[in-house]
């Protein structure tokens, strides 16, 4: 048995998550940069929730981790 099977992927709306409470162990997230889609403006909206979101769905001791750009980065540091 590989990583394969202790994995589950899905796409989706990363603000609403069809996952119980403290239900994963790691959410992997690959934001909009604002670049190509969305906007560097757009994303002081989303991130927090996305944040609250991730939050939301990950147990205890758990890792999140998001791929973003420098552009972004006042908005990550304002959470």
């Amino acid at each position: 048995a590989g990583i394969g099977s202790a994995v589950t992927w899905m796409h989706g709306d990363c603000t609403a998550l069809p996952l119980r409470d403290a239900s994963v162990d790691v959410v992997i997230c690959d934001l909009p940069f604002g670049k190509m889609h969305g906007s560097v403006e757009g994303n002081v909206v989303l991130y927090p929730k996305m944040l609250d979101e991730a939050a939301r769905v990950v147990k205890p001791g758990g890792r999140a981790v998001l791929l973003t750009s420098d552009d972004n980065q006042t908005v990550m540091h304002e959470q």
